[in-house]
């Protein structure tokens, strides 16, 4: 009978053991729950708390020229004070934009299925190339200096001057892309000269064109001259 007892006592203690631990391991995951939570709306209060900074930052800025610190009022085009040209950042886009799907198109370029549609339509030129060159020949033209400028810059890296020389080669672009970038450059430089022509910073413009002129003439070749008889 004591035997039994004394079983009975240490199955008793085992289960209040066993109890115990259970409590323990409750108490231990509630513990880290509302840990996680607090963590969690740390992280949140904290983000927050940047946004509404970086949005305090940001009006702030857009109330004074970065040029000259002159005070605005309202959206404006240029600072009455120093005439420093805000950039237009939707044109800005608009340059990415058309470089995103540029290489989009040359992801999904396929050599066989392109050289095969080629041969069908007897045309020489690569179904992918044709539709590059006419995401190019359809891009709208910059408005503001500062990005006529950087597509200046963008279409001259396309042009192959001793392709646009008259001389036949194999390029890493397509002649027809060649050709709608070098449609697209003139265009450009053509609307700036409207536009600002009189302008000292036209002067860039000027220059990028005239150093791609003086490119594909250099590639030119020279001709002879040959003495009357």
């Amino acid at each position: 009978m004591a035997f039994l007892n004394e079983v009975g006592k240490a199955i008793g203690k085992a289960s209040q053991g066993i109890s115990d631990a259970a409590q323990t391991i409750s108490e231990a995951a509630q513990e880290t729950r509302e840990t996680i939570a607090r963590e969690r709306q740390e992280k949140a209060t904290e983000k927050e708390a940047k946004r509404l900074a970086e949005q305090e930052k940001a009006a702030k800025e857009a109330k004074k020229c970065p040029q000259c610190g002159q005070p605005l009022n309202g959206i404006v085009a240029k600072c009455p004070a120093c005439g420093y040209e805000f950039h237009n950042l939707r044109a800005a886009d608009s340059i990415v934009s058309l470089t995103k799907e540029i290489e989009k198109l040359e992801r999904k370029r396929n050599n066989i299925k392109d050289a095969v549609a080629s041969r069908i339509s007897k045309s020489t030129e690569n179904p992918t190339d044709e539709k590059i060159a006419s995401l190019i020949r359809n891009f709208i033209v910059p408005n503001t200096k500062e990005d006529i400028f950087e597509f200046m810059i963008l279409a001259s890296s396309y042009m192959n001057a001793r392709f646009l020389a008259g001389k036949t080669l194999i390029t890493d672009v397509a002649p027809v892309v060649i050709k709608a970038w070098e449609t697209k450059f003139y265009q450009t430089y053509e609307k700036a000269k409207l536009s600002f022509g009189n302008d000292p910073d036209f002067k860039k413009i000027q220059g990028i064109f005239d150093k791609k002129m003086a490119e594909i003439e250099a590639e030119k070749p020279i001709k002879k001259k040959f003495p009357f008889f």
